[in-house]
């Protein structure tokens, strides 16, 4: 019974493997490499080999699952900075910024500043910086990074391209 019991759980642990190997997101991979961990340490008891088992588990399924979700979290920030000019904000442009930004489960970051764009860029760091000047959105950021593209395409189809200014950041200047 012990035996069909092991053989079963290393099954099971092969097929966790492929999943992990398949999965096509690195948070979900994530989480099946600790539930790997918690597998393997199962084996482990059935070996009757418990200190490596509750080394497994410690480090393994908890420790280890842990670092990698708060590394996977602080690399997915995207910080779009807003420079307020007025008293009213157009939420349609943070909501299109929003939702691109979650389908490729990155995690927006908005910062509403009163402080000069030239000031924002000379003392933070962000991916992108959005500015409204009278019926225009000016829309800065690095026109090589992929995501930034992708997120002003989804901004002109919410907003209207004739709407939109888009500057890249190392062009930016005093107004």
């Amino acid at each position: 019974m012990m035996e069909l019991i092991l053989n079963i759980n290393l099954l099971l642990l092969i097929v966790i493997s492929i999943a992990i190997v398949a999965t096509g997101t690195v948070r979900r991979a994530v989480i099946l490499s600790g539930v790997l961990s918690i597998g393997a340490a199962f084996a482990y008891m059935l070996l009757a080999a418990p200190d490596v088992a509750l080394a497994e588990a410690v480090i393994g399924s908890t420790i280890s699952t842990i670092i990698l979700l708060v590394g996977i979290k602080k690399s997915r920030l995207f910080t779009v900075y807003y420079v307020k000019t007025r008293d009213t904000v157009r939420d349609e442009i943070f909501k299109a910024i929003e939702k691109n930004l979650l389908t490729k489960e990155l995690d927006p970051q908005f910062i509403c500043t009163n402080k000069d764009k030239m000031y924002v860029k000379e003392h933070h760091d962000f991916e992108m910086l959005v500015r409204e000047v009278d019926d225009k959105v000016e829309i800065y950021g690095e026109k090589s990074n992929s995501v930034f593209c992708e997120v002003l395409e989804s901004i002109e189809d919410e907003v209207g391209a004739e709407n939109i200014i888009i500057k890249d950041i190392y062009n930016m200047k005093e107004d």
